[in-house]
């Protein structure tokens, strides 16, 4: 059965600087879902305290611990623990770095891609790779750029020897392609100019679109309208204000771009059902330990420090 998706949003990865590929560890500790979104880069999720169950649009999953599931670029994801917290790792791929040399890869979609142990050299050898990858960013010994991306490159080659895939129309790529090219442009100025005040009719005059058609793809492709999309970016601006400094409460309002502290008041209620400065409170003492261990948290998940992370990856 489909999942009901009520929230889908686009994810603009923050890559590694020099190495344009992300590696982390995500403790997942909210009570539901996860919110449903999407990237432009291909992902590997491995379970490293578990199970978790993963949601795709059309189907659920629960990853055991040590599994690897593919997600494919542009596909509708999340989480759920199944535990308190639970750990899963994620590496995120661009596919833009196989445009010179392995262009097809822009035409693979991935399917039969949980990989488990009843799959154990396919499982055990793509492990090995993502281990090898985390490894070298978390050494940072020297030339380790080469060796990361050395790594990548066989991971890829071994998921598409390995891995079911079917070949997705030229056309079709292409027509995805701009559309990511406008989602990106789009969701780049809407990023840059949240806090301080963009219109959906700004948007359309940088796109050379009518404000409806405008209005139409965002919500196609990001799954909220425009406004729905740039109260997102300004809760989450609040959040992070909230939990990271003791600013105070109008000073939240202005950072994040609420004109009046009602409207944030209201928006924490619809999605927090608290007040800012309830969920403040609620989440001090996370807080505090995340700014001693150099973690980054929301009311979802935690990103872990790296050298925690590495301590949990390969203390397993």
């Amino acid at each position: 059965m489909a999942n009901i998706v009520q929230k889908k949003e686009y994810e603009l990865v923050k890559l590694i600087s020099g190495l344009d590929i992300e590696a982390h560890i995500t403790r997942v500790i909210g009570a539901g879902k996860t919110h449903f979104h999407w990237h432009k880069e291909l992902e590997f999720v491995q379970v490293v305290d578990g199970p978790v169950v993963m949601h795709m649009e059309d189907e659920s999953v629960t990853l055991d611990q040590g599994d690897i599931f593919i997600v494919n670029a542009n596909e509708l994801h999340c989480f759920q623990k199944t535990g308190v917290a639970n750990d899963i790792l994620i590496l995120q791929i661009p596919l833009r770095h196989f445009q010179s040399y392995y262009p097809e890869l822009f035409l693979y979609r991935f399917y039969d891609r949980h990989l488990k142990k009843d799959n154990s050299t396919l499982l055990k050898t793509t492990s090995k790779y993502i281990a090898d990858i985390f490894r070298s960013i978390a050494h940072k010994e020297e030339c380790y750029q080469l060796e990361v991306m050395g790594f990548v490159n066989l991971l890829v080659r071994h998921i598409v020897c390995h891995v079911p895939h079917e070949v997705v129309s030229e056309e079709r790529r292409m027509a995805d392609n701009r559309n990511l090219q406008r989602i990106d442009r789009i969701t780049n100025a809407i990023h840059d100019r949240y806090a301080y005040g963009i219109t959906l009719d700004d948007v359309a005059r940088q796109e050379g679109l009518s404000r409806h058609y405008t209005s139409h793809f965002i919500r196609k492709h990001l799954g909220l309208s425009f406004q729905q999309y740039v109260r997102r970016l300004r809760l989450e601006k609040a959040v992070d204000l909230l939990l990271h400094t003791d600013k105070k409460k109008l000073d939240i309002c202005i950072e994040s771009g609420f004109s009046d502290y009602r409207y944030l008041c209201r928006a924490f209620a619809e999605e927090y059902g608290c007040t800012p400065s309830a969920f403040r409170e609620r989440h001090r003492a996370v807080r505090r330990k995340t700014e001693r261990t150099g973690e980054t948290f929301n009311d979802q998940y935690i990103i872990i420090g790296d050298k925690e992370a590495y301590d949990i990856y390969f203390g397993r």
